[in-house]
């Protein structure tokens, strides 16, 4: 009753009354870096049901949050709205249209538009061939619902974007995973699921199985790698701070060894922005990360001067990698396995981990 008050309208009479209950959800696209989602509602009322939506819009939009923005406009004769609000570091945006007795919402404006344009040319999947194929004869007395799934479709498309020891591993499970459809059947006390397949090929499951964990490992792997090298990086760069500037010994913080504050060196290197790394490992903050990795250097100092350093590189989450690095003015990189560090580590401790 609450919510009927505040957005004038009646749920069952205006709103759930306007759909036939046919809704398909579906990941149909590219999966990276927005995933290409839609969701398509059989509609009993369009009408009806776009101009609870416009009254819905026109409420709305006196106490939209900040970040939050609502549009319309017309495209091919249909009426597209999109709500547009933030996520993270980028905007979210959700639209939706209403066409030839269907709601139509997804993530983007082509991904709606697409999905208008596949069924007014007759190509939907219902109509293909190849999916009626994969529906059990009891098909035709109406199943409650139906699961499609084509591996191949989703995880092909990864391999353009993978390194090439992972390419081939998407190119199998591509190659190997077959179109299932599995059927369900909803009683009062039960849901029965009929299907031609098992639900997946059985050798994609085993390609998938050998090549999940190999993408997982060779990711931290690189990461590790990089890490290890960015140690380096610092260990040269607190040895050319200490010859450079004697009096300082080495630099208390990445800081020190980076850039100016507007992250250039146009007034030249100093001992307090040496300019000898970049912005993303020099930063301003306690940790600075690089490649899935935080880092930091902690100065032994004292006063003005210090005469040891030790560098940390951690994981920025224990997906990241397995192990962390340190160094300190010996120059030798050590390693150990274990959780994320979420501090500093001394001169004495860094020396007591295993050299790589």
């Amino acid at each position: 009753a609450q919510v009927e008050s505040e957005l004038k309208i009646r749920l069952k009479e205006d709103l759930f009354s306007k759909l036939s209950g046919q809704i398909v959800a579906a990941l149909d696209g590219p999966i990276m870096p927005v995933p290409a989602w839609k969701v398509v509602a059989q509609l009993v009322d369009s009408n009806g049901l776009e101009r609870t939506l416009k009254q819905l819009i026109a409420i709305a939009g006196a106490k939209l949050p900040e970040g939050i923005k609502i549009d319309q406009e017309t495209d091919g004769g249909v009426n597209y709205y999109s709500v547009r609000f933030p996520g993270g570091q980028k905007l979210v945006n959700v639209e939706c249209a209403f066409a030839d007795g269907f709601l139509v919402v997804g993530g983007s404006h082509a991904t709606v538009k697409d999905a208008i344009e596949i069924r007014r040319s007759g190509n939907s999947l219902a109509k293909s061939s190849e999916f009626q194929q994969l529906l059990p004869r009891e098909q035709a007395n109406g199943a409650s619902g139906i699961i499609y799934q084509d591996l191949g479709k989703v995880i092909g498309p990864l391999a353009e974007a993978a390194p090439p020891d992972q390419a081939q591993l998407f190119e199998l499970i591509s190659k190997y995973g077959k179109p299932t459809a599995t059927s369900f059947y909803g009683s009062e006390d039960a849901i029965r699921f009929v299907g031609k397949s098992s639900g997946l090929d059985p050798s994609a499951l085993v390609i998938a199985a050998i090549a999940i964990p190999n993408l997982m490992r060779s990711k931290v792997a690189a990461n590790e790698a990089a890490a290890a090298s960015n140690v380096r990086t610092l260990i040269a760069a607190e040895t050319t701070y200490s010859t450079t500037y004697v009096k300082r010994g080495y630099a208390p913080d990445l800081a020190t060894l980076g850039q100016q504050p507007d992250s250039t060196c146009a007034d030249g290197p100093s001992d307090s922005h040496a300019c000898a790394i970049d912005s993303n490992l020099g930063c301003s903050e306690t940790w600075c990360s690089h490649s899935g990795f935080r880092f930091n250097i902690t100065g032994s100092c004292k006063g003005q001067v210090c005469d040891d350093f030790v560098v940390v590189a951690t994981p920025g989450d224990p997906n990241a990698g397995r192990r962390s690095f340190c160094a300190t003015s010996d120059g030798v990189v050590r390693g150990q396995r274990g959780d994320p560090l979420t501090e500093p580590i001394s001169v004495a401790e860094c020396q007591s981990w295993e050299p790589l």
